[in-house]
């Protein structure tokens, strides 16, 4: 063999090797920037899975204690609520005319449990979810406006907000608050 076709295939053979070392340097930085915009999401993405749960069970337990207030007669003032199998008694309203309860104020989404005011004793309460004791609890406030006509209540309108009593949300934008009418 000629010595030219020596020197080519010894050239071909060393192209065909692999990378360089620059190319290989390039690469791995790309896939380090990769792996660490990724590994920054690793957080958000947990802290943003558990206030999506906070505000589900939050939600659930609100619907529960609403559906249960407006299957209440409009002259009762007092509730036994069940939730997750344990009882809770709460205030839905006097017998006379007006608001009672927690402060009924306005959000974004419309009528809103005032979480600022300190909660009025008996008419809400504080859940401990059984199934997960680390979690923080839930918070159930409950406001009334009662309609009086002819000596008795004609109308209540019920506002109840329930939260988790998570450090890390805010309680007004984390709130469920559900908004509910019953007449005569």
């Amino acid at each position: 063999m000629a010595s030219g076709q020596r020197f080519l295939k010894r050239e071909a053979r060393r192209a065909a090797k692999g990378f360089t070392l620059m190319e290989v340097m390039i690469a791995t930085l790309l896939l380090l920037v990769g792996l660490v915009a990724a590994a920054e999401l690793v957080p958000v993405a947990v802290t943003r899975n558990t206030q999506s749960r906070n505000d589900s069970k939050a939600a659930v337990v609100a619907e529960q204690v609403m559906d249960q207030i407006l299957s209440q007669p409009l002259s009762t003032t007092i509730a036994t609520i069940t939730v997750d199998g344990l009882p809770f008694a709460t205030g839905i309203g006097g017998p006379g005319a007006g608001a009672a309860g927690s402060p009924i104020g306005t959000g974004t989404g419309g009528q809103i449990v005032l979480t600022g005011a300190a909660a009025v004793p008996g008419f809400g309460f504080v859940l401990f979810d059984p199934a997960n004791p680390s979690s923080p609890p839930i918070e159930v406030r409950v406001g009334v406006i009662t309609t009086v006509a002819g000596g008795g209540p004609v109308s209540k309108r019920f506002v109840v907000s329930a939260w988790r009593r998570d450090p890390t949300q805010d309680p007004i934008n984390s709130q469920v608050a559900l908004d509910g009418f019953k007449q005569r």
